[in-house]
C-alpha cells in the first residue's frame, strides 16, 4: 500500500472516530473540498493542508503520511526531560536502559 493511500485511510479513520464528515473537517481546516478526493486519486497534498489536518486531529504529519504507526509525536518539552533524565543515569544505568530499549524493540518487531 503507498503512503497516500494509508494517509486517506487514516484521514478517514480520524474523522470517523470523531464521527465527523471528511468535508466538515476540511472546512474546518480551511482546506479545500476536493483535497481528500485528490489524496485518495494519488495527488500528494501540500505540506500546508497535511499539517493543518495533523493539527486539528492532535497527530504527527508523520502519522498521517504513513511514516510511523504512532499518532504522537513527543514534545520538544518531553524529549528533553527525558534526555536530562537518562544523561543523569551512571553509565552502567545508561546501559541497561539501551539494552531494554533494544528488548522492547525487538518484541514490537516480532509481534
Amino acid at each position: 500500500m503507498d503512503n497516500l493511500q494509508i494517509t486517506a485511510q487514516r484521514i478517514k479513520a480520524l474523522c470517523d472516530k470523531r464521527n465527523i464528515s471528511i468535508n466538515k473537517m476540511l472546512q474546518a481546516c480551511n482546506a479545500g473540498a476536493r483535497t481528500y478526493h485528490n489524496i485518495l486519486s494519488g495527488s500528494n497534498p501540500s505540506s500546508d493542508k497535511i499539517l493543518k489536518i495533523a493539527d486539528y486531529f492532535g497527530v504527527s504529519t508523520d502519522y498521517l503520511l504513513g511514516k510511523t504507526d504512532d499518532p504522537i509525536t513527543p514534545t520538544k518539552e518531553q524529549k528533553d526531560e527525558f534526555s536530562a533524565v537518562f544523561n543523569s543515569l551512571t553509565h552502567a544505568e545508561q546501559e541497561k536502559v539501551k539494552e531494554y530499549i533494544d528488548f522492547v524493540i525487538s518484541q514490537r518487531d516480532k509481534g
